[in-house]
């Protein structure tokens, strides 16, 4: 009797990591991007939350007290880039310090920076707007979702030539000067836009809290 016991208990053991059936996001984009690969691979049982509710300027949102709390405490908790959410790393220190959490987090790697050269970190951060950074997170998704023993079809699709495409053909229709809000559109464009054959310019960077400049209201002027 101990012997079948004992043998049962090894069976166990050896049986897999069952997934969970909600991840929890710090973006909205990042529980969008769970919910493609979920339809494309036909994953009725992956569910995604997200525990952050942005009103007003994203760039000057802080997350209230009772959403920390949910953030620390989500038993898998899927992050975006820092520069994203500066105050992502915190939550991510915290949650390391809890042994059954899980992190996953989406950060950038060497060859990221080079899909769109001089651009800086805090617009690339707006990584569900560029094709190419959208592709690569993506793939790094899926990866992560088949380590939870989600069945992820190995045959990674992204077209990001046709959304590109589409794009500069939108982009060649606008014969007047192009004036963003902020910039985390502006490397993209700047992209597109490959002849220099229009103005592009933002009135102020992505960054948390970050204010327009003198400069930037010059250049806007001067473009009008």
């Amino acid at each position: 009797m101990k012997s079948i016991i004992i043998i049962f208990i090894l069976g166990l053991l050896r049986l897999p990591a069952i997934a969970s059936s909600t991840i929890y996001c710090s973006h909205a984009e990042l529980c969008k991007m769970i919910t493609v690969i979920a339809l494309e691979n036909k994953i009725a049982d992956i569910k995604s939350e997200t525990l952050v509710n942005i009103s007003g300027d994203p760039h000057e949102f802080e997350p209230s007290s009772a959403e920390i709390k949910s953030l620390i405490n989500a038993p898998i908790l899927l992050t975006g880039p820092n520069e994203l959410n500066p105050w992502i790393k915190k939550i991510n220190f915290q949650r390391s310090k809890l042994p059954a959490s899980k992190t996953i987090s989406l950060a950038f790697e060497p060859n990221d920076y080079k899909f769109y050269p001089q651009a800086k970190i805090e617009a690339l951060s707006h990584f569900w707007i560029y094709p190419k950074l959208y592709c690569s997170f993506k793939s790094k998704l899926e990866s992560e979702l088949r380590k939870l023993n989600y069945k992820i079809k190995n045959n990674f699709t992204c077209d990001f030539q046709t959304v590109e495409k589409e794009l500069q053909i939108a982009l060649a229709k606008i014969n007047i000067p192009i004036i963003l809000t902020h910039d985390a559109l502006l490397p993209l464009m700047q992209y597109l836009n490959k002849n220099n054959s229009r103005t592009i310019i933002a009135i102020k960077g992505s960054g948390h809290h970050e204010e327009a400049s003198l400069l930037s209201i010059k250049k806007m002027y001067d473009a009008l």
